[in-house]
């Protein structure tokens, strides 16, 4: 199912999307050298990760318009943890290796409230954790509370910056 149809949101306007080989993407975006696309308005995408496979290719495409979808729907303001989340449920082709990267990360799970800013700013240690543990939170809201109610807190955080009260209103 697509991004646009899973959080019934279509952008009114078109997403400009700039393409980069690897060296000048880190450059220019500032990325450190193990992100493959950016979402800051525009689409920032490294050509090496759009290279191989097509399932590939949809996947980091996938990726970073959940992002441009989310930053819409919620005006910014998703937690850093819900975004990625989000974009990695959506653009993910399968779960057994999560499975397997839940169980190798237990000990080192973070606060969901202390990944709520961008990961780009995270230890190099923590990026991995931070990624794992934000799908599996998504995962788990999705199961218990559905997407119906993530739609609906993308679109209350839009008018109230206040993820706590917005969160405990939309999912009770």
């Amino acid at each position: 199912m697509q991004v646009g149809d899973r959080l019934a949101y279509r952008p009114a306007e078109p997403l400009t999307v700039i393409l980069y080989p690897r060296r000048q993407f880190v450059e220019l975006t500032a990325s450190p050298y193990w992100a493959g696309g950016l979402f800051d308005g525009k689409l920032h995408l490294a050509l090496e990760s759009l290279q191989g496979a097509r399932a590939a290719t949809e996947e980091a495409v996938t990726h970073e318009y959940t992002h441009a979808v989310i930053d819409q729907l919620s005006a910014g303001r998703a937690p850093a943890w819900l975004n990625e989340g989000l974009a990695l449920e959506f653009a993910a082709r399968g779960t057994s290796v999560l499975q397997e990267e839940i169980a190798s990360i237990r000990p080192d799970l973070m606060p969901l409230r202390s990944l709520h800013d961008s990961f780009l700013l995270l230890p190099p240690a923590a990026v991995r954790i931070a990624y794992v543990e934000s799908r599996v939170a998504v995962r788990d809201l999705l199961a218990h509370q559905g997407l119906d109610r993530v739609r609906r807190l993308l679109r209350m955080l839009a008018g109230d910056q206040d993820f706590a009260r917005v969160f405990e209103t939309v999912m009770g």
